[in-house]
């Protein structure tokens, strides 16, 4: 097991991302989420190791929601929870709050999720944008969030890190919640690493003939 900084952890999930196929712009939230869990003591690397391992090379359209009419319509099979996130960001959760729905708690069922816990700094997003209170229901077992972002660390439940997770969203739910630790560091074990790097690797450029005789990149040469 070894560490990475936050921001070394961001710039190799990004580019894993991006590596498995997603978009640049999905990738670089990919790596703000992957700095986010770790700060906050949860497994970063397990959760995007084990992401990317079940979505690589699958269809995209099987990964994103399907939103019809202001209502998450739930897919058969999982989808990725950076992909959810993202549109549960630009929307805002208030957009899936239909005018019946103002008085009382809304409900957005996300269905099954990849890694669910990716989603959870999304959604902490949402409820500081929005001012609200929020819960996310893991397989029915409740994790509060508040306003201001916090929840309840000691709370996680063994279902956050399981591969395909039900997961639902509910509005102004009334729950305590407190701040969870903010890390510098991010544990990743050599398994994950290998992964993650190969991923990643797909984004580089390979060497070529010309630019090599170019004189392209450092070389042996200390440019420091």
């Amino acid at each position: 097991m070894s560490e990475l900084s936050l921001g070394e952890l961001d710039a190799l999930v990004l580019k894993a991302y991006r590596g498995a196929g997603f978009s640049w712009g999905m990738a670089q939230e990919a790596g703000r989420a992957a700095a986010w869990l770790a700060a906050r003591g949860l497994p970063a690397a397990t959760l995007f190791a084990n992401l990317l391992q079940q979505t690589d090379g699958v269809d995209a359209k099987s990964l994103t929601p399907d939103i019809q009419h202001r209502q998450w319509v739930k897919a058969d099979t999982p989808c990725c929870p950076v992909v959810c996130g993202t549109v549960l960001s630009d929307l805002g959760l208030r957009h899936f709050q239909t005018d019946a729905m103002i008085q009382t708690d809304a409900m957005i069922a996300i269905g099954k999720l990849y890694s669910p816990a990716i989603l959870l700094p999304f959604v902490a997003g949402c409820a500081i944008a929005e001012r609200s209170h929020v819960t996310m229901l893991i397989n029915n077992q409740p994790l509060a969030i508040t306003a201001t972002g916090g929840y309840d660390a000691k709370k996680c439940h063994t279902e956050l890190v399981t591969p395909k997770t039900e997961v639902a969203i509910l509005l102004s739910a009334r729950h305590s919640a407190v701040d969870s630790p903010c890390l510098r560091r991010a544990a990743i074990s050599a398994p994950e690493a290998e992964l993650l790097e190969q991923l990643a690797h797909r984004t580089y450029v390979p060497a070529t003939e010309q630019s090599r005789s170019s004189g392209a990149g450092a070389g042996l040469t200390d440019n420091d």
